[in-house]
């Protein structure tokens, strides 16, 4: 395992991202699950209370997505991803939001879901996933970027989307996982650890958590592993080597998925 990784000089953003393979749902279903998740991130955190088109028209900027499933949809199908050349796979929608926050309060909701693409065109067949990403640590947001608050919303992400992983992890981690082979193996971009992972029920079996991890059950049955409680320093060397393990314990799940 490299000891000798470049470590970024500036804060990164904190991502709480969950993903998962082809997954052909219509709008109608993919609005049932935001909603769905909106409901649930609603009541756990006031950051992540609603959201706003990011692309909106300024006049439109201050209303938020509409949590009636019919509307929703509604946007989902306009939002719907072009198929690409050559290609019969469904690509889904793609959705870009904000929470309406300013400065390191602000926070965007990145979707990809109802995707039916294999994802071998992309050597990575996690063609689905929902994201947020929270500004860099400041002493503004530093209550924030917890276990104790950004948990909940991995885990509002989790249920909603049953994806086949979860993750949080400052955005500067990820140079990691792209180092950590010679040459690079992208593969390991599936399923990847970092400050806290979730994996699903169906794929846990295949790994053994680390010695170094926190070990919960997820109320559907998957595996949440946490490199540590406190707030993730990158400069830690016993955060980083906690999240190394638990990245590495993940390897049985970089080049086959079971059940596909």
């Amino acid at each position: 395992m490299p000891n000798s990784l470049p470590l970024p000089v500036t804060p990164t953003q904190t991502l709480v991202d969950v993903a998962w393979q082809a997954r052909p749902e219509d709008a109608a279903a993919c609005a049932r699950r935001f909603a769905r998740m909106q409901e649930t991130l609603g009541r756990c955190d006031p950051s992540v209370h609603c959201w706003y088109e990011a692309d909106s028209i300024p006049e439109a900027a201050g209303v938020p997505l509409p949590l009636a499933v019919s509307s929703l949809a509604h946007r989902l199908d306009q939002a719907r991803t072009p198929t690409q050349p050559d290609s019969d796979e469904d690509e889904g929608f793609d959705l870009l939001a904000w929470n309406g926050g300013t400065g390191p309060h602000h926070a965007n909701l990145i979707l990809q879901a109802g995707s039916a693409r294999s994802g071998q065109d992309y050597m990575n067949d996690m063609s689905n996933s929902v994201g947020i990403a929270f500004e860099p640590a400041a002493p503004a947001n530093l209550d924030l970027l917890t276990v104790a608050r950004l948990k909940p919303i991995l885990l509002a992400l989790v249920d909603a989307w049953q994806p086949a992983t979860g993750n949080v992890r400052p955005l500067g981690l990820s140079e990691y996982w792209f180092w950590m082979t010679d040459p690079p193996n992208i593969d390991q971009f599936r399923f990847h650890g970092g400050w806290m992972t979730y994996v699903g029920a169906p794929w846990r079996r295949e790994i053994v958590p680390p010695k170094q991890a926190i070990v919960e059950e997820t109320p559907d049955g998957g595996l949440l592993m946490l490199a540590t409680e406190d707030r993730f320093d990158l400069l830690n060397p016993a955060h980083r080597d906690a999240a190394h393990a638990i990245h590495w314990s993940l390897a049985p799940l970089w080049s086959s998925l079971p059940g596909t």
